[in-house]
């Protein structure tokens, strides 16, 4: 029993020797195996890979087996994948799946995935057996190859390409019916040899195209020329562009040249077009006395002109023009142009740039976007203009302007304090002048000749008009001191309160007022007053003999526009009308100057200030007064004033 039972466990032994020597024996046979060996279960759980896999993926024996090699696959193909190869395991089948593996780099690869089902001596099913194979150069090589065949498809269909196939040893050119067309052949032209293409280029490009077909032959490379041709019908000259390469036979002879030829006339001519436009734009930039410069969309500079170099001392500027800025400008100068750059808008600023002599001079930076046919900035072109000289004296100007403007602040306080001054020292004299007058009158009246009453009552009425003079030279130097204030005026309260000052002229001139649509003022309550009284009082002293006086007063709401269209605002405009004496219309404009009179005293008192003083009333509010006249038939203000 004992014998018997050292002969079986010898038996065993080398059962499990054999065993393992096979297991083995396989695993070096399959790492021999360029390529990766995979073996699954019945269930479709992977039980071994081979070494290569995991030198491939880079994944340990543990995150492989099962279905872990599912994770190396690439997201977009992995569910594909894993349903191909559990149907195949389903129905017992033979599978292959193409999919992107992840290589141990990051890289996905694609690879190609073929199964086989495996069955044992009494036909039961074990699983799966199977190789992956790295496909990815063949594959990308295949797919360089239909985009080369689609452009060379794209190239004679879509634009308008001629194709042509030369012949070396007969030196018979087969053309396409488009090539013949472009030539100037008629397209049903048959035998059409090497010298039909040729002859028709341009005597100075010929030689350049033979030596490019010549190159082609020597080096094996692709074929490629520009030249000019003179079609054979019309005799009108085009650009050309051929491409084209040599097939060799066995024994390494050249047999044909096959290639395209396109039109590319319309290109030429653009790019000529653009060069002249480039070469005018440098001769003007040149000429300039400003610093042009052109860059990418990025600020990078392609162009500067030869100011660049005479100001900067150099082409090139450590990290660019920002390093040359005023350091109190530097910030600022790189923002604006940043928010240019991100605005794609034009914008300009003021800047301070250093010199080749190490001084600051300021520059007016402009720069001005260049778009493509779709509108996106590609370009852009500035220049950098010196207003040194020009920001130098506006400084002074300014300086100028402020010491001035001081000055007249001062002297127009001294003129305030004089007008008070002379004003009161004035009005004493004149109060006691008519004060004995008055004296003399009321006293003596009866002891004195009618004469000397004659004498006496004209110097009262001098008194009077000097009084009237000095009040209304105070009025007038009062206007430029008083504080416009804003406020709504019912108009024709307004109007009333001067007809209440003005009863007794009314009464004793029987005047009429007709008023029409009084809208509300603003302003100043006390000067609009003054300049509705002057106006009123006018045309209740200039009036025609045995005619009562009619004052007619109107207002609307209009809105002003200058010349350049743009709107100033709504206004109101009042019309103050009278049928008086009027005046001729030549004079409109001179009544409103100071001291001046159109009539003697004898006939009309005044001062000559009157209008003067209105005038400089609507100035101050901002409005506008003109006076239209006809004499001996009345005379028409019309006064706008802000709404």
């Amino acid at each position: 029993m004992s014998e018997y039972s050292g002969d079986k466990r010898d038996i065993t032994g080398s059962a499990h020797r054999a065993s393992a020597n096979s297991e083995n024996y396989f695993r070096q046979l399959t790492d021999t195996i360029p390529a990766i060996v995979w073996i699954t279960d019945p269930s479709g759980y992977c039980t071994y890979l081979n070494q290569n896999w995991f030198e491939f993926t880079g994944q340990q024996e543990h995150q492989a087996l099962g279905y872990g090699w599912l994770d190396a696959t690439h997201p977009d193909d992995k569910q594909m994948s894993a349903d191909i190869f559990l149907a195949a395991n389903a129905a017992k089948k033979p599978f292959r799946i193409v999919y992107r593996l992840k290589r141990h780099d990051g890289q996905y690869r694609w690879c190609t995935d073929t199964g086989r089902p495996k069955f044992n001596a009494a036909g039961d099913y074990e699983g799966m057996i199977g190789t992956v194979v790295d496909i990815h150069d063949e594959r990308m090589a295949a797919e360089k190859l239909r985009n080369i065949s689609a452009h060379l498809q794209l190239a004679t269909t879509a634009s308008n390409a001629g194709t042509w196939q030369l012949d070396v040893k007969t030196q018979t050119l087969t053309w396409s019916e488009y090539h013949k067309k472009m030539w100037g052949y008629d397209p049903g032209q048959q035998n059409l040899v090497y010298e039909d293409w040729h002859k028709v280029i341009f005597p100075e490009d010929r030689e350049d195209a033979f030596y490019q077909v010549a190159r082609a032959l020597e080096t094996r490379e692709q074929y490629e020329a520009v030249y000019r041709i003179k079609r054979a019908g019309d005799g009108v000259m085009r650009w050309m562009k051929s491409l084209g390469r040599y097939d060799y036979d066995a024994n390494g002879d050249p047999l044909v040249l096959t290639g395209i030829t396109i039109d590319i006339t319309e290109e030429r001519n653009a790019i000529e077009a653009i060069r002249q436009k480039e070469q005018k734009f440098r001769l003007l930039a040149e000429n300039l006395p400003q610093i042009i410069w052109v860059s990418d969309f990025f600020g990078n500079h392609e162009y500067r002109s030869s100011r660049w170099i005479e100001y900067f001392g150099t082409d090139e500027l450590e990290h660019g023009w920002i390093s040359s800025c005023h350091p109190q400008d530097r910030e600022r100068a790189e923002s604006e142009w940043n928010r240019g750059k991100q605005e794609q808008r034009p914008f300009q600023f003021e800047v301070r740039l250093k010199d080749a002599h190490g001084n600051y001079r300021w520059h007016r930076s402009v720069a001005e976007p260049i778009t493509d046919d779709q509108g996106t900035v590609v370009k852009w072109v500035g220049a950098f203009i010196d207003i040194h000289d020009m920001k130098t004296l506006e400084d002074q100007l300014n300086t100028l302007v402020a010491r001035r403007t001081s000055e007249l602040a001062r002297s127009n306080e001294d003129l305030q304090q004089f007008a008070h001054v002379a004003s009161h020292d004035l009005k004493e004299p004149v109060r006691k002048v008519k004060t004995f007058i008055d004296r003399l009158l009321h006293e003596f009246k009866d002891d004195l000749p009618e004469k000397a009453v004659n004498y006496l009552s004209r110097i009262d009425r001098a008194s009077d008009r000097m009084q009237d003079m000095i009040n209304g030279v105070l009025d007038f130097a009062r206007i430029d001191t008083s504080r416009i204030e804003q406020q709504t005026i019912d108009f024709e309260d307004l109007l009333m309160k001067i007809r209440e000052d003005l009863e007794l002229v009314t009464t004793e001139s029987k005047a009429q007022f007709i008023y029409s649509n009084l809208l509300p003022l603003k302003g100043t309550p006390i000067l609009i007053y003054q300049l509705f009284y002057n106006l009123v009082s006018n045309s209740l002293k200039f009036i025609r003999p045995e005619v009562p006086p009619v004052v007619k007063i109107s207002t609307q709401r209009i809105q002003l526009q200058p010349v350049d269209g743009t709107e100033l605002g709504s206004f109101i405009r009042i019309t103050v009308e009278d049928n008086g004496i009027g005046f001729p219309n030549s004079h409109a404009e001179d009544i409103f100057k100071t001291f001046t009179r159109l009539h003697s005293r004898d006939r009309f008192e005044g001062t000559g200030l009157g209008l003067a003083l209105c005038r400089k009333i609507v100035d101050r509010h901002g409005g506008t007064i003109v006076a239209e006249g006809v004499e001996g038939k009345g005379a028409k203000f019309t006064i706008d004033l802000p709404d």
